[in-house]
C-alpha cells in the first residue's frame, strides 16, 4: 500500500472560503463540506463508487465560519457551523429522514471565537468545542437523548486556537489546541468509575466545611483513579431532625429517625448516595452509613473529620472497618495521618470499582 497522486474535486460555483471539512459515515459514503463564497453549505458526495457534482443546500442557512461535519452511525451525519448571530447552528441527514432544517444550540456565556469543532465516539454521545470568549475550553454534550447546557473547563487552559477533537474509541476523545506558547495542547476524556454524592444539610459542620470534606474524599478516591461527583446540593428544613442525634449506627438495623432522614432522597438516583449531614449521630461517633435497603444513604456529624465523608461513603459501597490507623476506614474515625492523606488499598479499590454504586461517567 502507498500514498495516491493528489486528486481535483474542483469547488462550488464561486468558490469557497477557508478549508474544506469532510466525513465518512460508512466505508462506502464520503462527504466534502465548505463553505462557499456565498456563505451556503455546499457539499460534494462520493457513493455508489463514484464522485457526484457539488451541490448548494437552498434551506437559508448563511454561514459565518468553515463547517464541522461529523457522523452518530452508519446512517447519520450532522455539520455543525457558527452562524451570523454568534451561536452554534446544526442541521443532520439521516437515511430514512433525509436533511433536517437548522437547530439553534446557543452560546457559551460571553460568546466564542471562531468556528465549533465536535466529535461523537459512539452513536450515542455528540460533544460540540468552542474556544470561548474568555478563549477557555467550552462543551456541550449531547448524550441519554437530549442536548445538555454549554459547561466550562475550569482546568487553567488558556487557548489560541479554535479547538480540534477526535476520538480513539466508543470511550474515548480527546481535544487538541494552540496555546498561549506556540505549543500543541491537548486533553483527553475516558470512562471513569464514578461515586455520584447528593448533599442534603441539615445542620452545617463545623469543624470542616463541606467543601473541605468533598475535597477531602476526592483526594483519596482519585489516589485510586475514582471520581467523586456532586450530583446535588440541598439545605434541608427538618425540624424534628435539624437539632437532634439520628441514633446509633448499627449495620442491618436503623432507627426511626434515620428510616425519616434517609427517606428524603428527592434527585437521587437508584445508583447515587445520598449524605445527610446532621448536628450528631449518637456521640462520640463521627458518621453513620447504616440505612434502610433501597436507600444507599450515610449521615456525617457536625462535629466529624475531613475524612469522615470518605470513610462513611466508603462503608455505603462495602469497605468494612480496618486497624490501621493510616487507611481511610480505619475503625471510629481515628486516622494516625496528616500528609498524605488515609490510604485505600488495592482490595478496597476493587470493592469500590465493582461496587452497583459505581457508576462508569
Amino acid at each position: 500500500m502507498t500514498w495516491s497522486g493528489w486528486f481535483n474535486h474542483g469547488a462550488p460555483a464561486g468558490g469557497f472560503a477557508g478549508g474544506p471539512s469532510i466525513v465518512s459515515r460508512n466505508n462506502t459514503v464520503c462527504n466534502i463540506y465548505v463553505r462557499g463564497a456565498d456563505n451556503a453549505l455546499w457539499q460534494k458526495a462520493f457513493w455508489n463508487g463514484a464522485w457526484h457534482d457539488w451541490g448548494r443546500h437552498n434551506d437559508g442557512g448563511v454561514l459565518a465560519s468553515e463547517p464541522a461535519p461529523g457522523s452518530m452511525g452508519d446512517n447519520h451525519e450532522h455539520v455543525f457551523v457558527r452562524g451570523t448571530d454568534g451561536n452554534v447552528w446544526s442541521k443532520a441527514w439521516t437515511g430514512s429522514g433525509g436533511w433536517s432544517g437548522w437547530f439553534n444550540h446557543g452560546a457559551p456565556a460571553g460568546g466564542f471565537a471562531g468556528g465549533p469543532s465536535i466529535v461523537s465516539r459512539n452513536n450515542r454521545v455528540c460533544n460540540i468545542y468552542v474556544r470561548g470568549a474568555d478563549n477557555a475550553l467550552w462543551q456541550k454534550a449531547f448524550w441519554n437523548g437530549a442536548w445538555h447546557d454549554w459547561g466550562r473547563h475550569n482546568d487553567g487552559g488558556v487557548l489560541a486556537s479554535e479547538p480540534v477533537a477526535d476520538t480513539m474509541g466508543q470511550e474515548h476523545e480527546h481535544v487538541f489546541v494552540r496555546g498561549t506558547d506556540g505549543s500543541a495542547w491537548s486533553k483527553a476524556w475516558s470512562l471513569v468509575p464514578t461515586v455520584v454524592l447528593h448533599l442534603k444539610i441539615l445542620t452545617a459542620p463545623t469543624s470542616f466545611t463541606v467543601d473541605q470534606m468533598v475535597q477531602a474524599m476526592r483526594t483519596v478516591y482519585a489516589s485510586r483513579g475514582i471520581n467523586v461527583a456532586l450530583g446535588s446540593t440541598e439545605n434541608l428544613n427538618l425540624p424534628l431532625l435539624t437539632d437532634l442525634d439520628v441514633g446509633g449506627c448499627t449495620m442491618g438495623s436503623t432507627t426511626t429517625e434515620q428510616n425519616q432522614l434517609y427517606g428524603n432522597r428527592a434527585n437521587v438516583g437508584n445508583d447515587h448516595v445520598a449524605v445527610y449531614f446532621v448536628r450528631s449521630t449518637n456521640p462520640p461517633s463521627n458518621g453513620c452509613a447504616a440505612f434502610p435497603a433501597g436507600r444507599p444513604s450515610c449521615a456525617v456529624s457536625s462535629t466529624a473529620s475531613s475524612w469522615t465523608l470518605g470513610h462513611e461513603v466508603g462503608h455505603v459501597l462495602g469497605l468494612p472497618h480496618v486497624t490501621p490507623t493510616d487507611r481511610l476506614m480505619t475503625g471510629g474515625g481515628t486516622w494516625n495521618v496528616t500528609n498524605p492523606p488515609p490510604d485505600l488499598d488495592g482490595a478496597e479499590t476493587t470493592t469500590l470499582v465493582n461496587s452497583a454504586l459505581t457508576v462508569n461517567v
